[in-house]
């Protein structure tokens, strides 16, 4: 299922596209999670950080504690460490 998730949906084959549709259609409770995954992940191939403080709203919107995180749990302001 994660490598479902997590590729690109037109790298996959046909069966492979559908295989996840089908989980899905059976839990419903996944729908969620998993269109948040996939646009996190565009987000950072395709280099979108503009839109990260509106994926944290969405996300913070839906009731999932799995991705309420430390991370998630503040903004996305905060100054990087420097490298040591």
């Amino acid at each position: 299922m994660t490598r479902w998730i997590l590729s690109r949906p037109e790298s996959l084959t046909e069966i492979e596209q559908l295989q996840p549709k089908a989980v899905l259609a059976n839990s419903p409770e996944r729908d969620a999670p998993t269109s948040h995954v996939r646009s996190f992940a565009t987000i950072l191939t395709e280099r979108q950080s503009e839109q990260l403080p509106e994926w944290l709203d969405a996300v913070r919107q839906n009731d999932l504690p799995s991705l309420h995180t430390p991370p998630l749990a503040s903004t996305a302001t905060t100054t990087p460490s420097p490298p040591i």
